[in-house]
């Protein structure tokens, strides 16, 4: 049985003749993928445009550019980010219903004056 979203899973065994097990419980929590980002932080020489992306299914991509945690109030995430001269830390997550958020990408880019 696939599970495609955070759920709970309550079952029972049964037979002909026999009394019914008890239940047995399992939850399951699926978490987004850490987004990644495209080219990695690092230095360069000229201006990038940075891609986010992210492995999970459905998933929103919300950014930030100044070093702060990203929210689902943060910038939503919908093509190529420009970096240009100076350092500038971009940070992601994502997000999708029924999952738990992902963790806090970060990738830092340096681009001389």
């Amino acid at each position: 049985m696939p599970v495609t979203r955070t759920t709970t899973i309550r079952a029972i065994a049964t037979a002909a003749g026999l009394a019914d097990s008890t239940v047995a419980t399992a939850a399951y929590t699926l978490q987004a993928a850490t987004p990644t980002f495209d080219p990695p932080g690092g230095s360069y020489l000229l201006p990038q445009s940075v891609s986010i992306s992210d492995a999970s299914p459905g998933v929103t991509i919300y950014y930030t550019t100044d070093g702060t945690t990203p929210t689902t109030s943060s910038t939503q995430y919908t093509g190529p980010i420009l970096v240009l001269v100076g350092t500038t830390t971009v940070k992601a997550i994502a997000v999708a219903p029924g999952w738990s958020q992902s963790a806090v990408a970060s990738a830092t880019y340096s681009i001389p004056f």
